[in-house]
């Protein structure tokens, strides 16, 4: 079985459990949420790439989302959120239709990440803004899921935010803006457990 195919076939046998984490754990969700807030610009125009059960879509209001777990979609729609099936690296939507595109905690999921963001670049507007938030792979909590990944994480590609820079300039992204949390040590400073990243699509 491919890696996405199991990634999948995962997330639609465990779509209300993930989805239930959140309420159990709210603390850390709300945490996580206000990071994302001070990455939020725009909401009219907005997609989320993984968007999952749709938790974060649906409390920073976004208007648009994909995933290719059908469980996960409908879970969204139960939440009256805009959501799709598909894949990140083949986006069913306009060139420049949106003004921002997220992906929380996605992007070590995709099977293809350097298309996944060459097709975010392209649903872009001109100087359009990629949020990602994502567990830094040299953070204590990035260490302990390489060591014990557990099911959710057994096939993540974890980068570090060094990492995800060079990557971005590679598609012409200018990064400007950076939060984080660490929840498994009161050192509230890089690498971050969960790290916000924004880049800016550069104008040609």
């Amino acid at each position: 079985m491919k890696r996405n195919e199991k990634i999948i076939k995962l997330y639609d046998s465990r779509a209300s459990e993930y989805d239930d984490w959140f309420e159990r754990h709210d603390d850390v969700f709300q945490k996580e949420l206000a990071l994302l807030r001070e990455h939020l610009f725009s909401s009219k125009k907005s997609l989320e790439v993984g968007i999952g059960s749709g938790r974060f879509a649906s409390a920073l209001r976004l208007s648009k989302g994909i995933d290719p777990s059908q469980e996960m979609i409908k879970l969204c729609k139960e939440k009256r959120i805009d959501a799709v099936l598909g894949v990140a690296e083949n986006l069913p939507f306009e060139s420049g239709e949106f003004e921002q595109v997220f992906f929380i905690t996605s992007l070590c999921f995709v099977e293809d990440a350097d298309m996944a963001i060459a097709e975010a670049s392209r649903v872009l507007k001109n100087d359009g803004i990629i949020t990602i938030a994502f567990i830094d792979k040299n953070s204590a909590m990035g260490t302990m899921y390489q060591e014990k990944r557990g099911e959710y994480f057994e096939d993540a590609v974890f980068l570090t935010a060094d990492e995800l820079l060079l990557r971005m300039e590679k598609f012409e992204f200018k990064y400007f803006k950076m939060s984080g949390i660490n929840f498994s040590t009161a050192i509230n400073e890089p690498p971050f457990d969960f790290c916000v990243m924004s880049f800016r699509k550069i104008i040609p």
